[in-house]
């Protein structure tokens, strides 16, 4: 077989010959893509059909197939088009086309070429037909019995007066059975009214129509005809309608097969589910096969039985109440028409189910005429999940080629539907594989905690459509889950929820129980407390897990979606927590290394301030000795009513308050004299408390809460009652309209996870002393300077800013730490953690002072500050001593050995250039172990090596007054 392809298009060409080579192998094809080759082929015609495009550039397909039919009337002539009307159709079948094909539907190519082919035939063996007719009526006769095609003629009454054997076979009557009757006589009234019709629009046009006619069989079976009619005059004047019919079922079903799959497969892709497809599924099926009513039944997880979901029919049919009934039932495996398909995994058609014996529906269909049916399963991966059925109002026997089709539907519905499961969960994965890359970028993304955690839920809201979704951070040390990230609905983070105690609520439910909460069914929940919510917001699923590092919780993250979480979904939920966990603990650990690093800092900035302290204290304190001791002795040598007594008294109180000062600075620098013994921490703080309630006003409420557990420290009464008052002081001032001071104390035990929380700290127990005040409170940056000596906020002349530096060298002395939390207008909290120990406290007093006398003995007295060393002679020698003086330890080693004979004392400074008291100490013990000796510093006691107060080695603190130098000295040598 030839062809002749003219389309400028090479794609549509090859498409073309690809679709007429499956059913043409051996055929040639000759394409013509210029009008020079279109009239060259046509000089040297010798081809089987034309296959020509409507919209050629150069010549229309319109013009091709008039210019075809000028040289043969029957050559084949199809043309592609890509769209079609029924204008278009008249127009083309006008000028000698004989067939035009969609060009998306090339399938139907072949078909139409045989069909063509077989109609160009006919048309000449019509034509031949004709003359032969009118030379020979028997040999007519003997061609139209013949002929496969069905031949028939209707006189004026529309009554058959001709039909050859074909036409007769497939009435399966005889030609007296026929001759006479009309088309309302032989078939379905319906059917027969379609054709009465067509017949009068032929007549009353005058020519000849191509048509397309459904005439069932006797057996009710449908076909599919095209149909040439036209009207004829005898030489009497009687006109009549000449007819052939042509068997296209074969085609029909086949594009019926295409336009099905075509118009399901839409219906499927526009539709999420099979259920919400179902209408159009059920109108597309019913319309397209000539069903007058559909319905879907699909198995009720819960119940285990088929239950109807959808239903459609034909407007012309009056099911209703069919329907409405049939929603009452359900069936089991076996039951019915639904339960043997579902059980049976196969299609099935009744002819009439009416007469069936397994049809529980048979008294309402026989009430509104339903009689034939058929029904198949619908698959979900090789498991039936539904079933469809469909009813006609007539007995209809089966159809092996509608029956097939139709059971391939099911199939292709199946297919489709594991088919869109994959793609859905393909596409899940892909959403979920960008949610986790989202995740792990927010978390990389520089900021704040609360920065990574808001963009954390904001990638959920993104690739899960979630409605809702949140972040909470666990706050250990005050049992609570804070809000840190919020997108979707609610993007504050300041509302209800903004801090869940833990255990309570669905979320702090999680937090306890460490397992997630999953449901999609929120609605009814009992864990969703707020059911009025989810109503009204049409939350369906809800998704919460709690973050773990290893079983450390370090929050909740919850997920509020309107449509169901898939098992992929929540995999990746659980996937993704645990990422968010990691970043959350990492973030902290980040943040609290930077804690540590900045108090390091801060620290060592202290330690370098308390250092310089130290040594501008102990220098003071040696122009402070000279200026009490010669104050003191100039007042021994007046008289008390003496103007110079009077001024000498006036040097001593600025030389006390000077003192003061000094001990701030030695405080800070932890080098003030101590005197630790086992405290009670809550006497303390009870024997007290009368002061503090003295020292501030009236308009402030003082609240004292111990704890009645015991805390025993090694502290100085002195000290800690220093820092109480200081502390109290700052609270008094802080609060200038009035407000609360507490005070309470606790026991609590310092481990990895609270040095980690709070950056500072040594493993062990502790008394924790909060003092905590109501009043106006400071920014950040204020806090973090307030440990520093003489950084104030006081007004100038209203503070040192030496008060809280002495606290700070206070608890640091005492080996404990102090921490303050204030926000500005929201006031201050101080907290002091001191070492417990397990031993008995002890009682809390003054010592008695001892009156000093003099005494002849000879002291050595070391000292490189000749104002104070001068001082002690003077002082020394007014009590009787003798005294041999050495400006440093050097000259004091030996003068020791020159005088160690006579010298009962040695009183030696600390500090000294060449050779410190300490190594003076060494030195003298080696050469007289037995010798006393009485050290003396600004700094302390603490500056003295431990074994040298073995040795018998006493110590007193700078500055000295007289009477305090004479008294020890006393003590020394009477011991």
């Amino acid at each position: 077989m030839k062809f002749i392809i003219i389309d400028d298009n090479q794609d549509d060409r090859i498409l073309a010959i690809h679709e007429l080579k499956k059913s043409f192998p051996d055929a040639e094809f000759l394409e013509i893509v210029e009008r020079k080759d279109f009239h060259e082929s046509v000089n040297r015609w010798d081809f089987d059909v034309v296959i020509t495009d409507l919209s050629n550039p150069w010549l229309n397909g319109l013009e091709v197939c008039r210019q075809i039919r000028s040289i043969d009337l029957y050559l084949p002539v199809i043309m592609l088009t890509g769209t079609g009307s029924e204008e278009f159709a008249v127009t083309a079948m006008k000028s000698g086309l004989n067939d035009y094909i969609i060009k998306r539907n090339l399938c139907s190519l072949p078909a139409a070429v045989t069909e063509s082919i077989e109609k160009a035939r006919l048309q000449k063996e019509y034509d031949k037909a004709i003359l032969r007719l009118r030379a020979s009526e028997e040999r007519f006769n003997a061609f139209m019995d013949k002929n496969p095609t069905l031949f028939f003629m209707k006189d004026a009454d529309w009554r058959y007066v001709y039909g050859n054997e074909s036409f007769l076979r497939f009435f399966k009557a005889t030609r007296k059975e026929i001759l006479g009757k009309t088309d309302f006589d032989l078939m379905p009234a319906d059917i027969a009214k379609k054709i009465r019709e067509n017949d009068t629009k032929v007549l009353s046009a005058r020519t000849s129509m191509e048509l397309r006619e459904d005439i069932p069989c006797v057996n009710g079976i449908p076909r599919y005809w095209l149909v040439f009619k036209f009207p004829f005059e005898e030489s009497s004047g009687q006109i009549y309608l000449g007819g052939v019919a042509i068997d296209t079922t074969l085609r029909i079903l086949s594009e019926m097969r295409q336009t099905m799959q075509f118009n399901l497969t839409l219906a499927l892709s526009e539709s999420a589910t099979l259920l919400e497809a179902a209408s159009k599924l059920l109108q597309t099926i019913c319309e397209g096969f000539g069903w007058d009513a559909g319905e879907l039944w699909l198995i009720d997880t819960d119940t285990g039985v088929l239950k109807l979901k959808d239903a459609w029919h034909v407007s012309s049919a009056d099911i209703a109440e069919f329907e409405a009934v049939s929603r009452t039932f359900t069936f089991s495996k076996g039951m019915g028409l639904p339960g043997r398909v579902w059980e049976n995994g196969k299609p099935l058609w009744i002819a009439d189910v009416v007469t069936d014996s397994n049809f529980p529906r048979a008294g309402i269909a026989t009430k509104y005429g339903m009689h034939g049916a058929m029904s198949f399963p619908i698959t979900q991966r090789n498991e039936v999940i539904g079933v469809m059925g469909f009813f006609t109002r007539y007995i209809r026997q089966p159809d092996d080629g509608i029956f097939n089709l139709m059971a391939d539907i099911g199939i292709r519905i199946g297919s489709f539907i594991d088919k869109r499961l994959t793609e859905k969960s393909l596409q899940e994965r892909t959403y979920l594989a960008t949610l986790q890359a989202d995740v792990g970028f927010a978390l990389v993304q520089g900021g704040t905690l609360r920065d990574k955690l808001q963009r954390c839920c904001e990638a959920f809201v993104k690739n899960l459509e979630a409605a809702l979704a949140r972040i909470w951070i666990f706050n250990d040390e005050e049992r609570v889950l804070e809000l840190q990230g919020s997108a979707g609905m609610y993007t504050h983070i300041d509302g209800h929820h903004s801090k869940i105690p833990f255990g309570e609520y669905k979320i702090g439910w999680i937090a306890r129980e460490r397992r997630p909460h999953i449901t999609n069914m929120v609605v009814g929940d009992t864990m969703m407390h707020d059911q009025e919510w989810t109503n009204r917001e049409g939350i369906v699923s809800f998704a919460g897990y709690p973050l773990l590092v290893e079983d450390r919780l370090a929050g909740v993250m919850a997920i509020f979606a309107k449509k169901e979480l898939s098992e992929i979904t929540l995999k990746s939920l659980a996937s993704v927590s645990d990422v968010i966990a990691i970043g959350i603990d990492r973030k902290r650990t980040e943040e609290e290394k930077s804690k540590l690093r900045e108090q390091l800092y801060h620290s060592q900035k202290l330690e370098s301030v308390g250092t310089l302290a130290g040594g501008i204290a102990h220098d003071f304190n040696n122009i402070l000795m000279a200026i009490t001791g010669y104050s003191s002795l100039l007042q021994g040598e007046v008289k008390e009513n003496a103007i110079a007594y009077d001024f000498a008294e006036r040097i001593l109180k600025s030389a006390e308050k000077a003192a003061n000062l000094t001990q701030g600075l030695l405080a800070f620098s932890r080098k003030q004299p101590s005197n630790p013994k086992p405290l009670d921490v809550n006497k303390l703080i009870g024997h007290v408390g009368d002061i503090l309630s003295r020292l501030i006003r009236e308009d402030i409420k003082l609240s004292i809460q111990l704890t009645d557990k015991k805390c025993v420290v090694i502290a100085d009464s002195g000290q800690l009652d220093q820092v109480l008052m200081n502390l109290s002081t700052n609270a008094r001032d802080a609060m200038p309209n009035g407000g609360r001071l507490g005070i309470s104390t606790n026991r609590v035990e310092m481990d990895a996870a609270f040095i980690r929380t709070h950056g500072f700290g040594k493993a062990g127990k502790y008394s924790l002393i909060t003092v905590s005040d109501t009043g106006i409170g400071m920014d950040e940056k204020t806090r973090q300077r307030i440990f520093e000596p003489f950084f104030t906020t006081k007004e100038v002349g209203k503070g040192t800013g030496l008060g809280l530096a002495i606290v700070y060298g206070i608890i640091k002395q005492h080996n404990g730490y102090i921490n303050v939390k204030s926000e500005a207008g929201k006031g201050t909290t101080f907290g002091i953690y001191l070492p417990l120990i397990e031993q008995e406290a002890a009682e809390l007093g003054k010592e008695s002072q001892i009156l000093p006398k003099g005494g002849s003995e000879t002291v050595l007295v070391a000292e490189d500050n000749e104002e104070v060393r001068r001082l002690i002679k003077v002082v020394l020698e007014g009590g009787g001593y003798k005294v041999i003086e050495s400006v440093d330890g050097a000259d004091a080693l030996e003068k020791f050995k020159q005088n160690r004979d006579i010298v009962q004392l040695l009183v030696l400074d600390v500090i000294m250039p060449v050779k410190n008291g300490g190594e003076v100490c060494e030195a003298v013990k080696a050469i007289n172990p037995a010798m006393k000796i009485l050290l003396m510093s600004g700094y302390g006691e603490n500056v003295i090596r431990e074994p040298l107060f073995e040795k018998g080695v006493q110590f007193i603190s700078k500055p000295l007054s007289p009477i305090g130098l004479l008294g020890k000295v006393r003590e020394i040598l009477d011991a």
